[in-house]
């Protein structure tokens, strides 16, 4: 995405009458998760010319892509462009240098209270947040003095349960391949789902 501008992001659509969206051919770098939530009816003019690539080379081998095509850095490279050799951003690139915390909060009906970080598997507290709207799950969980790498594994509760825990609490895992990390179970509200892929 750093060829073209934000909405030229690592997703595909269809060749169809109508819009579609498809994952894009970088598994790594595919955004048709973060895309899913736009009505159908916006895709009808747009076009991800990204989306067939993959990002680097390093990708494509990690995919073990045998029909390998020119990577978008290669394109970079090839018409020199400055930043064709900057390492890749790990944060939501539309919203710069600026703290995300903030941006979020700009967007929230209400502050998010504070909350604990509870480990899911001792039920321990191992430290405290600004709040829970501030954390998705799977995502690395930044403990000031934690021993190990936490990461999210669940939010909160409908209300406090016989663990004492609150509706702002943040649960969390020490291990990438935790089982709270995995579902198998998805629960949707079908009165605004909007079918934009298969």
């Amino acid at each position: 995405d750093w060829i073209l501008n934000n909405n030229a992001h690592y997703s595909e659509k269809a060749p169809l009458n109508y819009p579609m969206l498809l994952a894009g051919a970088d598994r790594s770098k595919d955004q048709s998760y973060f895309l899913s939530g736009v009505k159908t009816e916006a895709f009808r003019n747009v076009i991800f010319p990204l989306g067939h690539l993959a990002k680097s080379y390093k990708s494509m081998i990690h995919q073990h892509n045998s029909n390998a095509q020119q990577s978008v850095r290669d394109i970079a490279l090839d018409a020199t462009i400055p930043t064709a050799s900057k390492r890749d951003s790990m944060g939501i690139c539309f919203i710069g240098k600026r703290n995300f915390g903030n941006f979020l909060s700009q967007y929230l009906p209400e502050p998010s209270p504070p909350g604990d970080f509870v480990d899911i598997d001792t039920g321990e507290i191992v430290g405290r947040h600004n709040g829970a709207m501030h954390y998705t799950i799977g995502q690395g969980a930044k403990i000031s003095g934690a021993a190990s790498r936490y990461f999210v594994c669940g939010k909160g509760c409908s209300s406090a349960n016989a663990r004492g825990h609150t509706p702002n609490t943040v649960f969390v895992c020490n291990d990438t391949h935790h089982p709270s990390l995995y579902t198998d179970e998805l629960f949707a509200n079908f009165g605004s789902f909007d079918w934009i892929g298969l």
